[in-house]
């Protein structure tokens, strides 16, 4: 996607999807500068463009919106920010953060919020207090939802990065009606909008939160469902990652249906069966010993 296409696409989806340049835009740059972007007008960093497009569930390769060299070297360090964070080398990170944070734009909330993300991150693998957590995580969401918890934003619109924002908020939170209702308008969100590739990165993880949180209330039927969604996705990307996983956690929550319903316990007791199955094989092919393991003691009980 070239520089001067990004207006238009921006103008497309929000007029096809009947948003606002309010909605698309809140917290992140004005109405104004909106439409100056869409008339072309205005060019902005790879950042804002491409955290714009993804409000209206539209991915693009960022690399395709560089502007200049420095717009590149701060997309460079979010790569090796990226890189380092999933191979756990925290000292390399930090020293990354730092550097983003003494060349990226002042007053830009984008890049500020994208420093506080990577904070949190570090924070986590270096085992902080879930307080000093939920700080930084909480301050990085005020940047672009500037009424959280506050009041009801004016949209439902969600970047990427709020998304992973959100996810992390999620696990420190004890609200169960707030984190179930956030992650139902997530969810609502990614299936209207995004395109299958951000769909199948964020909508797993908001269905298990889900699935959990049912667990949490102890509705196994609801977390049932929550569960056989999650396989649909899983099946539908074409990938065996967590599919075994999957099937046996199914089978558990059969096993406890069964027993909660005499009546239909010769059909869950049948459906267990099959999903154990399922999950030995996958997790046979997937070379997991330990969920084998685990699969066969279970096996034996039901």
């Amino acid at each position: 996607m070239k520089l001067n296409t990004v207006g238009i696409a921006l103008s497309y989806y929000r007029e096809k999807y009947g948003l606002s340049m309010t909605q698309v835009c809140e917290g992140i740059c004005s109405p104004a500068t909106m439409f100056r972007i869409e008339e072309g007008y205005r060019e902005v960093d790879s950042l804002v463009s491409a955290t714009l497009l993804s409000r209206i569930g539209k991915q693009v390769l960022e690399f395709e919106l560089l502007l200049n060299e420095k717009d590149y070297n701060l997309f460079r360090l979010r790569k090796d920010i990226h890189r380092n964070l999933e191979e756990k080398n925290l000292d390399t990170t930090e020293k990354l953060l730092q550097s983003y944070q003494s060349v990226m734009q002042k007053k830009q909330v984008l890049h500020e919020q994208y420093y506080l993300w990577g904070k949190a991150e570090l924070l986590q693998k270096r085992g902080a207090s879930k307080e000093e957590i939920k700080a930084v995580l909480d301050a990085a969401v005020l940047l672009t939802k500037p009424f959280f918890g506050k009041r009801k934003n004016t949209s439902d619109l969600y970047s990427e990065m709020e998304i992973k924002l959100f996810l992390g908020l999620i696990q420190f939170s004890e609200d169960i009606s707030w984190k179930e209702a956030e992650l139902k308008r997530m969810l609502l969100f990614i299936r209207k909008y995004d395109s299958k590739k951000i769909k199948e990165q964020a909508e797993m993880s908001i269905l298990k939160e889900l699935a959990s949180i049912q667990e949490e209330k102890g509705d196994a039927q609801k977390e049932l469902e929550y569960i056989e969604q999650a396989l649909t996705l899983v099946k539908e990307s074409r990938t065996m990652r967590g599919l075994a996983e999957l099937h046996f956690k199914k089978a558990g929550l059969l096993k406890e249906l069964m027993q909660r319903n005499k009546d239909m316990q010769q059909e869950y007791q049948k459906q267990c069966q099959v999903e154990l199955t399922m999950a030995y094989y996958t997790a046979l092919v997937m070379n997991n010993v330990e969920l084998v393991q685990k699969i066969k003691t279970t096996g034996d009980r039901v």
